[in-house]
């Protein structure tokens, strides 16, 4: 990061304006896509200002925000911004942690799933999960710790700031991902990012930015593991590593040509086909599947496939890098009746059955 000084008055409201201008265009429907690509790397003023005048300027964003909120669901004004405001997370799953005691620290993104940071406002564009389907209905974002209300609202803050000002957004994703690195290195930990928690955005240009001063790539058409993709820098262990699940399998595979060292898993869903998702694995992909089991119990396998237990930690980038392709298994989870909803969820398709006399999935 350039060298940053206090920025004057004026160069302050300037700042202001332009966070006001980017928040008001698309509050007027005048821009759609992706936000996750709306980057814009250097040559801002944004740049050159300390982070403590950054977050000063996305609480005047948030704040304009709040006031465009439909008066029905507008939470108060200063709950949780300060969380909000710290982008990247810890221990909000508990698989994330597990990856400690390999030597890795994972930094999590999470917004709010598909489209639930819809219809605060009149224009209703958010979608962070495009293919979202079945799963929708019993996202992850109701366990463990993303089910207390201070996480849920953070995340909505989050998610607002994003859509609605992606310029300040990615400025202060980029200072926290440079200063995570720096506190997984205190630890004597390599640092690990997953930006899609609980989305399915394209952070491409991001991984690109911030992993090209580390790594050469070798071999751009292979998507295994750190050391298959390429030949890392004098210093490998400050060299972070991103990693992230998708159901876009034509935009992670055009990801994964041209920012080979973004490890991607696609997750299967009732829309893809077994014969599909065995084919992605035996081109060298990782395919995660969702299957009934507990995170606890030994994990079923695909019969004829490598397959590894996704809940043991969740390092992807570790799996099937010298086997070629390989089926993670991730263990249906619920917040609240997981009966029901297990069982809804194998009549979809989403979640794959068990045959407990093999303990292998059923592959239909």
């Amino acid at each position: 990061m350039s060298k940053t000084k206090r920025p004057t008055e004026t160069q302050q409201l300037d700042c202001m304006n332009r966070t006001i201008a980017e928040a008001r265009e698309w509050l007027d429907g005048e821009r759609t896509g992706d936000p996750a690509l709306k980057r814009q790397l250097g040559g801002t003023e944004l740049r050159s200002m300390p982070t403590s005048a950054l977050r000063k300027l996305a609480r005047g964003a948030l704040a304009y925000l709040h006031e465009h909120m439909d008066p029905g669901m507008r939470p108060p004004v200063e709950r949780y911004i300060p969380q909000a405001l710290s982008l990247l997370s810890t221990g909000m799953q508990t698989k994330v942690a597990k990856g400690e005691k390999y030597g890795y620290m994972t930094f999590t993104l999470s917004l709010m799933p598909a489209r639930k940071a819809s219809g605060f406002f009149t224009n209703g564009t958010i979608n962070t999960c495009p293919m979202a389907g079945v799963c929708a209905k019993g996202c992850i974002d109701n366990t463990g710790q993303y089910r207390f209300s201070m996480n849920n609202t953070a995340r909505l803050w989050r998610t607002h700031l994003l859509y609605a000002c992606p310029t300040l957004f990615h400025e202060l994703l980029d200072r926290e991902i440079v200063s995570r690195c720096s506190t997984a290195r205190k630890r004597d930990k390599r640092a690990c990012f997953r930006l899609n928690t609980l989305s399915d955005l394209d952070w491409s240009e991001t991984v690109r930015y911030h992993t090209n001063r580390y790594y050469t790539v070798r071999d751009a058409d292979r998507p295994g593991n750190v050391e298959d993709c390429m030949e890392v820098g004098p210093e490998p262990w400050r060299s972070p590593i991103f990693y992230d699940y998708t159901k876009m399998v034509k935009r992670g595979m055009a990801i994964l040509e041209k920012v080979p060292y973004y490890h991607l898993a696609f997750s299967k869903s009732e829309r893809m086909p077994w014969a599909e998702a065995k084919g992605l694995v035996a081109s060298g992909y990782r395919v995660a599947v969702v299957v009934d089991c507990k995170p606890k119990d030994e994990h079923p396998t695909v019969p004829g496939f490598v397959t590894v237990d996704g809940d043991e930690h969740d390092l992807i980038f570790r799996a099937g890098s010298e086997l070629g392709g390989c089926f993670i298994t991730l263990a249906f989870k619920a917040g609240v009746q997981r009966g029901a909803a297990l069982a809804a969820s194998l009549s979809d398709g989403f979640t794959a059955g068990v045959d407990r006399s093999t303990n292998t999935v059923i592959v239909q």
